[in-house]
């Protein structure tokens, strides 16, 4: 767990870009730091640049003057007096008179550095860095047409340190105006400290779920007592909050505590993080939860599955062998996805089924000795029926065999005719061995042998065993690829289905051969699977229906009526059923329905 540690307010605001106040300290001086600069040398430019421009003006102005004076000069001699007393004046630092060859006529001033020919006119303030300003106009005398340039140089050195020193007091002005910006920022951001660090505290302690202490705030600021108001409005809804959560836990761990089944959490490598009493006392550990304990110490058979998060797992049921008596227990376990503080978990709930699974063995027991009695009360209405069905047979193989010992007597008799009719004893025998041993499978109790069987493999193979009988027949497979293993009696399953494909294949013996079509379907639902075997045959006689499933019911003038009776108990003793519908046109569905978990039938594990 984080500890935070809180810092005193009289500290906190110069703890360099951690606090708030210290931000907005931060934020404003920069804002000042870059806007100030900007606006002083925005207005030095424009304060120097009337500075230059002024004294342009200034020095045009006195070279026109100047220019007007020497126009009117008699002579050469009066121009030359005349500019020595005008450099008089430390404004003008030359006046150069020069005829059409550049040839000096006249001068005063400061001497020339450079050749008359190289003394260009300035156009703008400083321009060629000798800190002079150079002005040339054409002087044309009254009366000649002499003509003549005048030169003349001011100095620009005073404007320069002008323009310097209102430079350094603007920065001073500025320096000292950040200073002020500074120390009034800092005063506010130690005021806003204060008050926000006392709503930190606050923030902090409901955080860490003391909400107890009632939040009073020092400052008066209207936007500091909005936030208070919401800080203490928040805590009071946290107080009301965590008591109605803390009832709530309590209420579900004494639900958890009195609870008969076993709940268990534990992570994805069988880690087990809680359990209720009941999961202790199923497990015989009164004293809690061992240290780095595993469900699989528990359960040693238990597959821990892959964590999903929209995952479905089924029950898992297992044997337990109880210390304290020693008596094998049966239990079911069912397996959830949770998530707990972003951790992965599973959630079981475990149940001790050894008393049902003692009521399910003793009503399945009941149930087979009720099939078993109900098949023994057919047995003896099959009696009555059997003297009847089995005395044509053996009469006419006694007449057969009569007729054979008179042919075998009279010489002249033919061998052809002998041979025919020793046949059709034959065949009449076999017969009357059919019946019986039907009537012997129907009576017969026997227990399933159960194995995990692949039912559209079996399907296939059923049709495979039948190629005379479909010969004549269209067989279409609409089979489920994700059909599940079922645990079933393959012989038993292969048995009825003879029988249903066979009735099907009989019951479409009076419509044309093109016209014969055979569908066997495979459907998966929840808890079952469904076999569907559809002809289009002449459909089932509505004065039968009802007894269809009956012994010596058929709809075959040549049938005995077992068929369908037997398949119907090979159905119930899978836990299953076996029905039929008509179709829409002519034809009849028979649907095989089998559980897909039979939790009722015992495995070939206890029968071996």
């Amino acid at each position: 767990m984080t500890t935070t540690h809180l810092k005193d307010p009289e500290t906190l605001w110069y703890f360099p870009f951690r606090s708030l106040s210290s931000r907005l300290l931060l934020m404003l001086f920069l804002t000042n730091l870059i806007l100030v600069p900007l606006l002083i040398i925005y207005v030095l430019d424009t304060a120097a640049q009337n500075y230059k421009d002024r004294f342009i003006d200034q020095a045009r102005s006195d070279a026109q003057w100047i220019h007007s004076l020497l126009e009117t000069s008699p002579s050469r001699s009066d121009a030359q007096t005349l500019m020595e007393e005008l450099v008089l004046n430390a404004f003008r630092q030359s006046i150069q008179l020069l005829d059409a060859q550049n040839i000096q006529l006249a001068g005063a001033g400061i001497a020339l550095d450079s050749p008359i020919t190289n003394l260009n006119e300035d156009f703008k303030f400083g321009q060629h860095e000798d800190h002079l300003y150079w002005i040339s106009l054409p002087l044309h005398k009254t009366g000649t047409d002499i003509t003549s340039t005048l030169r003349l140089a001011y100095d620009e050195t005073p404007i320069v340190e002008d323009i310097n020193k209102l430079y350094a007091r603007s920065l001073q002005l500025a320096f000292l105006y950040l200073v002020l910006i500074a120390v009034a920022v800092t005063g506010f951001s130690r005021y806003l400290a204060v008050s926000l660090n006392q709503l930190r505290k606050a923030a902090h302690r409901i955080a860490t779920g003391d909400h107890d202490e009632q939040f009073l705030p020092r400052s008066r600021t209207t936007e500091i007592v909005g936030l208070s108001n919401d800080l203490e409005h928040m805590r009071q809804q946290l107080l009301e909050r965590s008591n109605r959560l803390s009832e709530q836990t309590q209420h579900l761990r004494s639900l958890l505590d009195q609870i008969a089944e076993g709940v268990v959490t534990f992570e994805d490598d069988g880690t087990i993080v809680t359990c209720n009493p009941a999961a202790l006392t199923l497990f015989a550990c009164p004293a809690g939860i061992p240290a780095n304990l595993r469900i699989t110490d528990w359960l040693p058979d238990l597959q821990i599955p892959r964590w999903s998060e929209n995952g479905s797992y089924p029950s898992v049921q297992t044997h337990l062998n109880q210390k304290h008596t020693d008596e094998l227990m049966t239990i079911e376990m069912t397996i959830s996805p949770i998530k707990h503080k972003d951790q992965q978990q599973f959630l079981g709930l475990i149940r001790n089924i050894s008393e049902r699974k003692r009521i399910e063995d003793e009503r399945r027991q009941h149930f087979d000795g009720l099939a078993h009695a109900r098949r023994l009360s057919s047995l003896g209405e099959m009696a009555a029926e059997l003297a009847h069905e089995l005395n044509q047979p053996l009469a006419a193989i006694n007449l057969y065999i009569q007729g054979c010992l008179k042919r075998l007597e009279n010489s002249s008799a033919y061998p052809s005719e002998i041979t025919v009719a020793i046949k059709k004893a034959s065949l009449q025998a076999q017969r009357a061995g059919e019946i019986i041993s039907q009537i012997r499978s129907f009576v017969k109790k026997a227990t399933p042998k159960l194995r995990k069987t692949d039912l559209n493999q079996l399907i296939t193979e059923t049709v495979q065993l039948l190629e005379k009988e479909l010969a004549a027949v269209q067989v279409e497979f609409r089979l489920d690829k994700n059909l599940p293993m079922l645990n079933i009696d393959r012989l038993q399953i292969q048995q009825a289905l003879i029988n249903l494909i066979t009735n099907g294949v009989d019951s479409m013996q009076t419509i044309p051969a093109e016209g014969r079509q055979l569908t066997l379907r495979t459907v998966q639902h929840d808890h079952d699977v469904t076999i569907a075997i559809e002809d289009c045959g002449h459909g089932v006689a509505k004065n039968i229906s009802n007894q269809l499933f009956s012994a010596f019911a058929s709809n075959k003038e040549s049938g005995l009526g077992l068929g369908l009776a037997i398949s119907r108990t090979i159905a119930e003793e899978h836990n299953g059923k076996l029905d039929f519908r008509r179709r829409t046109k002519e034809g009849t569905i028979f649907t095989l329905t089998l559980p897909i978990t039979d939790k009722n039938a015992q495995t070939d594990e206890h029968h071996t």
